[in-house]
């Protein structure tokens, strides 16, 4: 898609509406589709990657006008977003059997629509291809209807089913399925889009069950797929079928594996075509979801089951190569389920969302950028969507703690208002939930419960009777971790006390740990006592665990461990309440410490090194570093993602003055940066080279030892000649040689004279004049 997300509608007896959605400008006008003396009952939309949207619409109820009813209509969004065009209808008689594709446009913008309706005899059944151009239009026209060829034997028909795709050489093809009481039959022709005619039928399947829940999919190759259930011997079988488009076929029909267990009816849900090429689809057994893939050759992978309760409102959206995201409407709220294809890894998130509204609209697509979703729904009239952010390394997320507020004592009938508030150490932007999880049915004033909010809720709730009414606050944050609190509103002529353990803590180990209970309250009395016990985690030794305020040493414990306890209060009255908290151990992550290096001068000419190879992260480890230039004339970084990155500095100017940052990062994410300033001096001054020469003998020789030091960096070299030999540090020769380490020169007699030769060249190519050391 270019700019179009997401597509969502609105109907209202007679009317039909649109809403389009984009990032980058948020939601649309609402636009009508077409005002109808029709109910609006069935749809199905296509957003194309072009960007273009194209609707088919199936209508029931009677028109007044003409006593008969039913309709099926096609539509597109104009090209410039502001008004829906129509290109064609078509009026059905009362209670047909109408079955509509899901539309298909090509490159060129023309969108393709299919039906197929049934009435029974003595009606003759109908099917149309129909097509038109996607434009400007004020008011859209038919391009072309075209007829496909139904009953040639005449048998009465009925539950139509029709679905089309994309093919080869300009071509679309259509199969529908044709259900008598003699059988079930398969059909499907091809469409030559340029001539303007269609084929000849062609039968891919017959059987004595019927199918349904055509889903058809194309592949870069224009191979296509059609997915489908076939009924036999009362069960419902998942099938595939392909069609070859080098051999301009269609295959044999391949069973889809199907999830062990009993003999209980199969069928897809969902099926779309992954970056991969591959077909991933979801099917049902049952109460169960299962998701495969396959190849377009019938080769499906083993299912895997998802964790998912609600099937019927289950949408599935790519948002990378490999990864999947499963958005379902649970009765808990809407989930979104992450599936990673390479590993089967499953991630669930839990967005926070509740929608109270069973027949509510739902769906997902995916974001602009990386792996975000965008989750939309109507609840109670409303429009919503709502973005979500990727999972991320849960040792760089923790949980945020909610706290739902202090235990409440009343009387019957009196009304209560629950305050609700979170924190989180990562992210402020967080959602709530409330939710009763036990207890006589309350009535909340003002606001339904379960619901959500994005800031901090306060409900009004009446409870009626005695008893204890146990409600739940959740708070989520953008990558669907969570944190729950509990508050009990307790309804008794004699309340009992309320237990208050204080907030979830998170601490670092060594200190001394404090559990508060002191704002524990009893409305109708004194608490006489106060317990504190621990009910999960390594065993710690509390310190006052019969008074309000315990305490106990965290130095044994470790960062991740989580600890529970509970607080049990007694009233004068001998009634009891508890409450419970938990201490999270955890290890703040020290940032790593960047050191560029000292800042140097580097002479014209030479090769510049940055080294940052000292940086160093005291608590874990640097994976990652990233040099940079801030000022100077630009230069060609060579490894610059590396501890050691460098340069050359030809072409530079001699006082130029050029500054470098290095930014490491450490494995929990923390980023450190240091700075290094470089000064290209022109060196236009040979080397000085100093020479130290040591004399001695050796049984009767006369030996040498000679050592070359320059004043900088530079390359020295060295002859000999005359009556001396080269013994270290060098070969016996007469010719110019490089200088390494020392060298020693044996004389070759007791009067023999040897000339000594050496000089020194720079990095930047200045050199010395040559000297000589005479040698006897």
């Amino acid at each position: 898609m270019e700019e179009t997300t997401g597509y969502y509608y609105l109907s209202t007896r007679f009317k039909l509406y649109a809403k389009v959605f984009s990032l980058e400008s948020g939601w649309g006008e609402t636009l009508l589709i077409r005002e109808s003396e029709f109910y609006p009952q069935k749809t199905k939309i296509t957003i194309s990657e072009q960007g273009y949207i194209a609707l088919s619409v199936g209508y029931e109820g009677r028109k007044v006008s003409t006593g008969v009813s039913d309709e099926v209509s096609f539509h597109a969004l104009s090209l410039d977003k502001t008004r829906w065009i129509t290109h064609g209808k078509y009026t059905l008689p009362d209670n047909s059997d109408l079955s509509i594709s899901a539309p298909k446009i090509a490159l060129d913008g023309r969108a393709y629509y299919g039906t197929f309706w049934t009435k029974g005899s003595p009606f003759t059944p109908r099917a149309y291809l129909v097509t038109g151009k996607i434009s400007n239009s004020a008011s859209g026209s038919w391009s072309a209807s075209y007829p496909i060829t139904i009953n040639p034997d005449g048998a009465q028909l009925f539950y139509p089913e029709i679905e089309i795709e994309l093919g080869a050489n300009n071509s679309v093809h259509v199969v529908w399925a044709e259900h008598y009481s003699g059988g079930r039959t398969m059909f499907a022709t091809l469409f030559d889009t340029l001539a303007g005619t269609l084929g000849a039928n062609t039968v891919i399947r017959s059987s004595n069950g019927s199918f349904g829940d055509f889903r058809m999919l194309a592949n870069s190759n224009s191979d296509v797929a059609l997915l489908f259930y076939e009924a036999a011997n009362g069960y419902l079988k998942a099938k595939s079928i392909y069609y070859d488009s080098n051999a301009g076929t269609w295959g044999n029909i391949t069973s889809v594996p199907a999830p062990k267990g009993g003999k209980t009816s199969v069928k897809f849900i969902t099926a779309s075509k992954l970056q991969s090429g591959l077909i991933y689809a979801s099917l049902v057994k049952g109460v169960e979801v299962y998701t495969l893939t396959s190849d377009f050759a019938g080769n499906w992978s083993a299912p895997v089951i998802l964790p998912i309760v609600e099937k019927d409102a289950l949408n599935m959206e790519e948002s990378s190569p490999d990864n999947m995201w499963i958005c379902s409407r649970e009765p808990t709220g809407i989930k979104i389920t992450q599936h990673n294809l390479q590993t089967d890894q499953l991630t669930e998130l839990d967005t926070g969302l509740f929608v109270s509204d069973s027949d509510a609209g739902f769906g997902c697509a995916k974001g602009l950028f990386g792996d975000d979703i965008n989750v939309a729904y109507s609840n109670e009239g409303g429009l919503y969507l709502n973005q979500f952010k990727a999972p991320v390394n849960e040792a760089l997320n923790t949980a945020p703690t909610s706290n739902a507020g202090v235990d409440i004592a009343i009387l019957p009938g009196e009304v209560a208002a629950l305050v609700g508030s979170g924190q989180d150490a990562e992210d402020s932007n967080l959602r709530y939930n409330w939710y009763q999880t036990g207890g006589p049915s309350a009535s909340f004033i003002g606001s339904s419960i379960p619901s959500s909010s994005s800031s901090v809720n306060i409900f009004y709730g009446q409870f009626p009777s005695d008893g204890n009414y146990r409600v739940t606050l959740r708070t989520t944050d953008p990558y669907g971790v969570y944190g729950e609190d509990e508050v009990i509103i307790s309804v008794n002529v004699n309340a009992p006390p309320i237990a208050d353990a204080g907030p979830d803590q998170i601490i670092d180990p060594g200190i001394t740990a404090t559990l508060d209970g002191s704002t524990s309250s009893d409305p109708g009395g004194t608490i006489v006592s106060y317990q504190w016990t621990q009910l999960t985690g390594t065993a710690v030794t509390l310190v006052d665990a019969s008074t309000a305020t315990a305490s106990f040493d965290t130095g044994s414990l470790n960062a991740g461990e989580v600890l529970t306890f509970e607080l049990s209060v007694t009233d004068d009255g001998g009634l009891i309440s508890t409450d419970t908290t938990t201490v999270t151990m955890t290890s703040p992550n020290q940032p790593p410490v960047a050191d560029a290096g000292p800042d140097v001068n580097i002479n014209l000419g030479a090769t510049a090194v940055l080294d940052g190879s000292n940086s160093s992260d005291n608590d874990g480890t640097i994976v990652s570093y990233q040099w940079q230039q801030l000022s100077g004339i630009p230069v060609s970084l060579q490894n610059a993602t590396t501890a050691t990155a460098s340069f050359d500095t030809t072409g530079l100017v001699g006082g130029e003055l050029l500054t470098f940052e290095l930014r490491v990062t450490d494995n929990n994410g923390a980023i450190a940066t240091d700075q290094i300033a470089l000064t290209i001096v022109s060196d236009a001054i040979a080397p000085v080279t100093t020479l130290q020469s040591t004399r001695y003998k050796s049984k009767g020789k006369t030996y040498f030892d000679l050592t070359l030091t320059p004043n900088e960096s530079a390359t020295s070299y060295f002859r000999v000649t005359g009556e001396g030999n080269v013994t270290v540090g060098g070969s016996d020769t007469t010719a110019w040689q490089t200088y390494t380490v020392p060298i020693t020169v044996k004389l070759a007699g007791n009067n023999a004279i040897a000339t000594f030769e050496y000089y020194s060249e720079d990095t930047a190519g200045n050199t010395a004049v040559t000297q000589q050391e005479i040698l006897q």
